[in-house]
């Protein structure tokens, strides 16, 4: 299965979705790192991958000024436990520079990860 883009007239392929690329995060993940969602969604699962290169067709945005209100979203994925320490950038579609579907943010373990939400794409 792969991650597309939602928006009408692009379905732009972003990713395939395997098992070890998801996770579950926790409910207000998407409003903590200000993602749009599908009206329909409800998944709360989104792919990370620790490489930009792993997307088919992914967009990045310049780097995001500093928060005011600090970011707490843990999540375990490939086996190891993560905290959010700041978001860095918003992940976009490559071909509508729609968004944002994602982001890319650094950790308290010191990793700089690319967090996919799949209630903000669709899926094919």
């Amino acid at each position: 299965m792969r991650a597309q883009c939602a928006f009408p007239g692009c379905h732009s392929a972003i990713i395939e979705i395997t098992e070890p690329r998801t996770a579950q995060l926790p409910p207000d993940a998407l409003e903590s790192f200000q993602l749009m969602q599908r009206p329909d969604s409800k998944l709360g699962q989104f792919v990370i991958v620790d490489d930009v290169w792993d997307f088919d067709n992914i967009g990045v945005s310049k780097d995001l000024p500093n928060q005011s209100k600090p970011i707490e979203v843990s999540f375990n994925w490939n086996n190891k436990h993560y905290s959010v320490d700041r978001c860095i950038k918003y992940l976009i579609c490559a071909d509508c520079d729609r968004g944002p579907i994602g982001v890319v943010v650094h950790t308290k373990e010191n990793q700089q990860l690319y967090i996919l939400s799949l209630d903000s794409t669709s899926s094919k």
